[in-house]
């Protein structure tokens, strides 16, 4: 998925944070890196902001996948 995809995917959610897996490289590189960044959807869709700028010219980058934050169970595990 490209990030414009995503944005419009989000446009259709409730505003919220999201970890979003990305994958992105630069035109001279061979390798992907792969991290996860928050971003933070407001205002019904229309304004996302980034937690970390993490964007600085790839010129190949690809959503993993996305999930909310609070779809995150952050419970202890009880043995």
């Amino acid at each position: 998925m490209t990030l414009d995809n995503l944005f419009l995917e989000l446009k259709t959610k409730p505003d919220q944070d999201y970890i979003v897996s990305l994958k992105y490289k630069y035109d001279f590189e061979t390798d992907y890196c792969t991290q996860n960044e928050v971003l933070s959807v407001e205002d019904n869709g229309t304004y996302f902001e980034w937690l970390h700028d993490w964007n600085e010219g790839q010129t190949d980058v690809e959503v993993i996948g996305y999930i909310a934050v609070n779809d995150v169970d952050t419970r202890e595990v009880k043995e």
